[in-house]
């Protein structure tokens, strides 16, 4: 069964489901050693139902620092 749009008009998304904020510096992760590239690769990978083992091996960092 398709979904009316207007039934979407007045949702509002969690907070963390909303658009980032632009940062300021210009960087996904400000200080980070990590290029923005990386964080976007890693961010998909999860997104994908990756494990945050596999993730943080493949992006080359610990478990926690994702």
């Amino acid at each position: 069964m398709p979904v009316d749009p207007r039934t979407l008009a007045n949702d509002r998304f969690p907070c963390w489901a909303e658009e980032p904020p632009v940062p300021a510096e210009g960087s996904l992760v400000p200080g980070s050693q990590f290029h923005d590239e990386q964080w976007i690769m890693a961010a998909g990978m999860l997104a994908r139902g990756n494990s945050f083992l596999h993730v943080s091996r493949a992006v080359g960092c610990s478990r926690t620092t994702l």
